[in-house]
């Protein structure tokens, strides 16, 4: 057998190989337990979450009206289609679909009180919205909007511990306290355990300590600065899920550059090997 036989042979092996490893790597990505088929067998199941927020918007705009009794069986019907879906598709920790069933229950709660608060329906409901809304639209949830509102009841914090102001500086903390239980729902189903955490914990020392903030200002503005840094964090990190789906796209991209690459050169290094086998066979000759 000539050496140009044999190398050949060498060449179309490694080449089968190669494209075996391709193909199998778009299996992987597109079988059922790839990204594609994922997206396409969720699609139903997203369908429901998008149901579900419209269902919310619908509610919010009942008790807006005024009609309580039906935005309170509007709600119950929501909690009933909750307790049917998949939560750990959407959802990565107990936690997160506890928050969520939590929100609905505090707003049926809100609507059976025997004094009925209408302002404390509505945030509750706007809770709730603020929730699902998190988990159905990942990329742009509503909740992120309200971070200027956060910030600047921060800063004024700031100011007026500061300045010496007290009543307007336990003033600020009530408002801080408030926007903060609107969104801690969202944040808790859009992030890690840890960002949660360590937001309940500072929040919860604001709110339990308030004697101690204004004895302690060293203290208290210290806390005031990682209270405000930590609030960054929630607001501006990345969601896990995006960032998996986008290590995933780039790794298999780098995957079949690489073998591609490795195929073009495996080509090249043939052709060079058969010119090379040929012209000495033709001074053989």
């Amino acid at each position: 057998m000539s050496v140009l036989n044999v190398r050949q042979k060498r060449i179309a092996f490694f080449d089968r190989l190669v494209w075996a490893l391709l193909l199998c790597g778009l299996f992987l990505f597109l079988s059922p337990t790839g990204v594609l088929a994922n997206e396409e067998n969720n699609d139903q199941w997203h369908q429901k979450w998008y149901d579900l927020n419209e269902q919310a918007s619908e509610v919010l705009a009942l008790v807006e009206k005024k009609d309580y009794a039906t935005a309170k069986n509007r709600v119950q019907n929501m909690a009933d289609e909750l307790m049917q879906l998949k939560l750990g598709k959407f959802v990565q920790h107990p936690e997160q679909a506890h928050i969520l069933l939590e929100t609905m229950l505090q707003v049926k709660d809100a609507h059976t009180e025997t004094d009925l608060d209408e302002r404390k329906v509505q945030k509750k409901v706007l809770t709730m919205k603020l929730a699902l809304n998190a988990v159905a639209h990942q990329e742009e949830p509503l909740w992120l909007q309200y971070y200027p509102s956060i910030e600047k009841v921060i800063l004024e914090l700031q100011h007026a511990l500061k300045e010496g102001e007290r009543d307007p500086f336990f003033a600020h903390l009530n408002r801080l306290a408030v926007h903060y239980e609107l969104v801690r729902p969202a944040i808790i189903v859009s992030h890690p355990l840890r960002v949660y955490t360590q937001l309940d914990s500072q929040m919860a020392y604001l709110t339990e300590q308030r004697s101690q903030l204004w004895q302690d200002k060293e203290r208290t503005e210290a806390l005031l600065d990682a209270l405000l840094e930590q609030v960054r964090i929630a607001f501006f990190l990345e969601n896990d899920s995006q960032k998996s789906f986008w290590f995933l796209m780039v790794g298999l991209g780098t995957f079949i550059c690489g073998i591609l690459s490795y195929v073009g050169w495996r080509k090249y290094q043939g052709e060079r090997a058969r010119q090379t086998v040929s012209w000495r066979e033709f001074n053989q000759s």
